[in-house]
């Protein structure tokens, strides 16, 4: 069952691909972000909310795309076990922002990426970007994407921004994007099938 719901989700070739950019990320990178994949609490509660992390793919495309942009600001809303964090270290942003409400996830951020990152462990509903004309802005959709639509409405609203893009990544058949488009235009889309997208987003 499992074996037919990913095909359906990815397709065949999207589902080979999907796997071997996997497995080469567990072997560079180890376990660490697999554990408890797929769990979630009834609540979102400050503790241990975290869900299957963005598939290595996607990240390996997002490096493609943001390797020239090392004066950008990266902010990932929704941080978890940090696999999107390892991925903006590595593209040696100007500066990375986790937002993560759980105590016992920052805690292991903190342990993992020290003074490479700075932490926010609020709501992010109430962040404001400051110090920063260029940014880029990370969803994953276990975050909760009303919570993040008025996020970047609110950055949108307070901050003249010189280049502001926003990552989208899904894994179901529609997307939202009329919340957006009345701000931005599509800046690249990566499909692997009809359930299976990262839209990036520029600011018009």
């Amino acid at each position: 069952m499992i074996l037919i719901n990913s095909l359906r989700g990815w397709g065949l070739i999207g589902l080979i691909s999907m796997l071997v950019n996997e497995t080469l990320y567990l072997l560079f990178n180890g376990l660490k972000t697999y554990r408890n994949i797929g769990y979630k609490g009834k609540a979102l509660v400050n503790t241990d909310n975290y869900n299957i992390p963005t598939p290595a793919i996607y990240l390996n495309k997002l490096k493609k795309i943001f390797e020239n942009y090392q004066d950008f600001t990266f902010v990932d809303v929704g941080s978890g076990k940090g696999r999107v964090l390892k991925a903006a270290v590595e593209l040696n942003f100007a500066r990375i922002i986790s937002i993560e409400k759980s105590n016992k996830l920052n805690e292991e951020l903190k342990k993992t990426f020290k003074q490479k990152i700075t932490y926010y462990e609020e709501d992010a509903r109430d962040f404001l970007l400051t110090e920063s004309e260029n940014a880029i802005f990370y969803f994953f959709e276990s975050f909760d994407e009303n919570h993040f639509v008025s996020l970047i409405k609110k950055q949108i609203k307070q901050i003249s921004f010189k280049s502001l893009f926003v990552v989208l990544v899904y894994s179901r058949s529609k997307t939202e994007l009329e919340n957006y488009l009345e701000y931005f235009e599509i800046f690249h889309n990566f499909e692997f099938s009809k359930k299976r997208k990262m839209i990036i987003l520029k600011k018009k």
